[in-house]
């Protein structure tokens, strides 16, 4: 079943019992990473492998999502390694 988006009110209720951060930390936040991105791109490849989300719904633009370094996930059954 979907979940529905949080609700304006249900965001504001988070915000006060601290659960989410303030807009302006948000939005702060991701300004420090474009840079980061910006000056890492100078240099080469910058590479997500935890924050793959920042490119999926673009709040980080013009990088390309490189697949073959994804995570391994760990389903718990142990490893062949």
């Amino acid at each position: 079943m979907p979940v529905a988006p949080p609700s304006r009110q249900s965001e504001e209720l988070l915000r006060g019992i601290e659960l989410l951060p303030s807009d302006e930390l948000t939005n702060s936040t991701l300004e420090l990473i474009r840079e980061q991105v910006r000056e890492g791109q100078k240099i080469g490849e910058v590479l997500f492998i935890d924050q793959r989300q920042l490119l999926t719904f673009g709040y980080v633009q013009d990088v390309p999502l490189v697949w073959q370094y994804g995570k391994e996930v760990d389903d718990g059954q142990g490893s062949e390694w």
